[in-house]
């Protein structure tokens, strides 16, 4: 098979779904080490990224709700892909609502938001 056709992947990745194309990924709380092998490494993400690729503010792949994932103009050279970080837009602010966090003006529980969906 093809880079996008995995069947398997390494200890700690799983496999992306995308349309047709079936990738290999790191599992969350993990980050890529290294791409060619595919090597994850566990660590913990920066507290304002929901998933990462590193332990840094910049290497956010998913936000908390309503955050969003924006771009830093940085390149990661190694890996070839623009860094990214969340932020949450004016007036909101990140609020932890452990073991969550989540943009809002003021502290809202996460749960109370979940059920209102």
């Amino acid at each position: 098979p093809g880079e996008n056709e995995c069947l398997t992947c390494p200890q700690d990745a799983e496999i992306s779904a995308n349309g047709n194309d079936k990738k290999c990924q790191c599992k969350k709380g993990y980050f890529a080490e290294s791409l060619k092998p595919l090597k994850c490494r566990k660590t913990p993400c920066h507290f304002s990224c929901k998933l990462c690729d590193g332990p840094e503010e910049n290497n956010c792949l998913e936000c908390w709700t309503n955050a969003v994932l924006a771009d830093t103009g940085e390149v990661d050279a190694p890996k070839n892909r623009r860094l990214k970080k969340c932020d949450c837009p004016p007036p909101n602010i990140l609020w932890e609502t452990s073991p969550n966090y989540i943009c809002s003006e003021k502290y809202v529980k996460f749960e109370d938001l979940e059920n209102k969906k």
